[in-house]
């Protein structure tokens, strides 16, 4: 896998890269302004308001220096120099799902000031493309209920509901666990290469 991919289109100046331990800030940036604009319709007002880009950068430094050891990979999308998406995936840890040729897709995040630009597109392709490389055969992400953008986006490129529903803890302001509890549900693709 090279370490600058370029994308053609109106998407010229956009690269994706692996992400290093210097680009938590940048990442948790990006993922509290998308889970302010994402859940303030979902949760309630005063949990979303409570998220907070210091203790999501603490979040990402440990997740960026754990990665390897779990398996995982985070890559960024730049544009005209700035971070604009990020997308967080690995090997599932899901239980049900039997093996180890189901990946996993744990975070999909852009700048909400470039949603619906293909950002988001072009780092689902990365992370299917990469998956395959990697053996898995199966990738499935979990969608909370009520994400109606969310669930359009992952169905117009091929997802599927595979009838696993559970409710999670979603923790915007901490990593404790602690949270508001919502309803999600999971989705499942082919991790064969995808060019679309």
């Amino acid at each position: 896998m090279a370490a600058m991919s370029p994308v053609s289109n109106d998407l010229d100046e956009l690269r994706i890269r692996p992400a290093d331990l210097s680009d938590a800030e940048q990442i948790a940036a990006m993922h509290v302004a998308s889970l302010r604009e994402t859940y303030a319709e979902i949760m309630p007002r005063d949990t979303v308001d409570r998220v907070d880009v210091a203790t999501w950068t603490e979040i990402w430094v440990e997740r960026l220096a754990e990665r390897a050891k779990h398996g995982r990979h985070v890559e960024i999308a730049d544009l005209d120099g700035a971070a604009a998406g990020f997308v967080y995936f690995g090997s599932s840890a899901d239980n049900d799902v039997g093996d180890s040729s189901t990946g996993h897709i744990y975070s999909l995040y852009t700048s909400p000031h470039v949603v619906r630009r293909g950002i988001g597109s072009v780092l689902v392709r990365q992370a299917l493309n990469t998956m395959s490389e990697m053996g898995f055969e199966d990738v499935t992400l979990w969608v909370v209920v009520g994400n109606a953008a969310a669930m359009a986006f992952y169905e117009h490129h091929g997802w599927t509901r595979d009838g696993a529903r559970r409710t999670e803890m979603i923790a915007l302001d901490d990593a404790t666990g602690d949270g508001h509890p919502l309803e999600t549900l999971r989705y499942r693709r082919k991790a064969s290469t995808w060019e679309r």
